[in-house]
């Protein structure tokens, strides 16, 4: 955005009439994917490895969690963990390391969240004294603001506010006004609430992010301390080099999404924070969908004699998900994605391209055919990403045309339907996008516009084959005319390669 100019803001008419429900629970939720215990108590040496594992449990009391937090999970729908909650709850309670991965939509999050607050129950019911300015007793790192904000939300769920939310820049400083609620609107800043769950002291939560000011996190970590930190890892190394966050109180390290901080160039922020870290006593979990040498060499400065915990195929297609894979020409992508979205039962729907200035180009075409749209990607500010990101959450837009922004972690349960407008230049990436639907095991659709342009197309060729979806004839007959030079005509695209070998004979 160039300097001086007002960026616009989203307008937000939701075209429902029905609410989503909070829990999730819409027609095609599938109960019995939390049943399928025998995915985590049968498993093969290549699915969990480690000396010493626990046994899986298959209910949340067997995982010895305090009845307040069942009694939660009972409430907001949770009635059985899912496998990767059977398996890496255990073992993170018994005080292990873990490296796990786990198809996108599996419910990892949580796998480390419950964990994390028995942990804080236990450490800071035995702490006699704290200084103001502490530092956290856990620490999550994760790749985007997005996912900083997603988790935030996910461990409020577990908590109540012992006074209204409200952001650290808004904080006053006078003593007289230290504890009179704040109602204000969300604007670019950091999150900070103060929660306290039954027996569980008050605990300060943050969630810091790059793009906003710093001093606003500063005076928050100051002025009260802080017990969970939930950060990119940019600014928390501002804050840790600042003198803002210290390491030595803390006991809970999660690096979430490990392959995609990897793949975003933060290995040598994520090994500078390491090496840095000064608790001798530290239990470190390292969660990744895909598992690239990086990721290893990572975990190998991290964690020490970790439980290694796989579910699923590690870097296949979620089984919940069906894919529609659609060759076209790319003159004719903007019908066929009006199309599909015209077939879609009901919103709300993703649609995924690469590039920022497509997004933008989508959301106005869209806009004319009258769907309620709104666009996200990097350029746009952190105040309309959030505000975007928590309209979508409540229902208020339809279809959300996003870059890669949105295709790792982002949890909105209601999504049946993801258009992949534009396949990405990795599977990984393919993999991420086409599982922000079919989440917790419901039933979710990937619609993907293939064009001769595809540069992953053996890979997506093989990982359709593996996991029995149907894929086009093109895609089919061989993979080596994908992502070469190609030749627009009036009559479609043809791969230079394709020409000339017909010319040939």
């Amino acid at each position: 955005m160039m300097e001086g100019e007002v960026e616009e803001e989203p307008e937000f008419v939701p075209l429902r009439k029905k609410q989503r429900n909070d829990y999730g629970q819409e027609d095609n939720h599938v109960p019995s994917y939390y049943q399928e215990t025998s995915e985590a108590s049968n498993r093969s040496e290549e699915d969990i490895d480690g000396e010493h594992c626990p046994n899986p449990t298959t209910n949340f009391y067997e995982m010895g969690l305090p009845t307040d937090i069942i009694y939660r999970l009972f409430h907001l729908g949770i009635e059985y963990p899912t496998p990767i909650q059977m398996q890496c709850c255990p073992a993170i309670l018994s005080g292990r390391d873990v490296i796990g991965n786990a198809e996108t939509g599996s419910g990892k999050t949580l796998a480390y969240v419950l964990p994390l607050l028995v942990h804080l129950r236990h450490r800071m019911q035995s702490e006699t004294s704290v200084e103001p300015n502490r530092g956290p007793i856990g620490l999550i790192l994760v790749p985007t603001r997005e996912l900083v904000e997603q988790i935030f939300q996910e461990i409020e769920k577990f908590t109540s506010p012992t006074r209204n939310p409200y952001l650290s820049h808004t904080i006053p400083t006078t003593h007289q006004h230290e504890y009179l609620p704040q109602v204000q609107e969300y604007r670019d800043g950091d999150l900070l609430y103060s929660h306290v769950t039954p027996n569980l002291p008050t605990a300060k939560i943050l969630g810091v992010i790059g793009g906003v000011s710093v001093q606003s996190q500063l005076s928050s970590i100051h002025r009260s301390g802080v017990d969970v930190v939930i950060a990119t890892p940019g600014r928390l190394l501002d804050l840790i080099d600042r003198g803002a966050i210290t390491t030595d109180r803390l006991t809970y390290l999660v690096f979430d999404e490990a392959d995609r901080m990897l793949s975003l160039n933060m290995e040598d922020q994520l090994r500078k924070f390491v090496a840095g870290c000064t608790q001798s006593v530290r239990q470190t979990l390292l969660f990744s969908a895909t598992m690239p040498t990086s990721v290893t060499r990572l975990a190998r400065s991290a964690v020490m004699n970790p439980i290694y915990i796989a579910v699923g195929e590690v870097g296949q297609l979620a089984q919940s998900v069906i894919h529609n894979v659609v060759f076209v020409d790319n003159k004719d992508k903007r019908s066929s994605l009006l199309r599909l979205l015209r077939e879609t039962p009901r919103p709300p729907v993703i649609v995924f391209c690469n590039h920022s200035y497509v997004v933008d180009r989508v959301v106005d075409w869209l806009k004319e055919e009258q769907f309620h749209a709104v666009g996200i990607h990097s350029n746009k500010s952190q105040n309309y990403r959030n505000t975007v990101m928590k309209t979508f959450r409540e229902g208020g837009v339809d279809v959300l045309v996003a870059s890669d922004l949105v295709s790792r972690g982002i949890d909105v349960a209601e999504v049946e339907h993801v258009i992949l407008y534009d396949i990405p230049d990795t599977i990984e990436d393919y993999v991420h996008r086409s599982g922000r639907t079919g989440r917790k095991g419901r039933e979710g659709y990937c619609s993907s516009l293939l064009t001769w342009h595809c540069k992953i197309a053996p890979e997506l060729k093989k990982l359709l084959r593996e996991a029995q979806q149907q894929m086009p004839v093109e895609l089919e007959r061989d993979t080596r005319l994908f992502g070469k030079d190609i030749v627009s005509t009036e009559f479609g695209d043809h791969p230079r390669d394709k020409m000339k070998y017909k010319s040939l004979r």
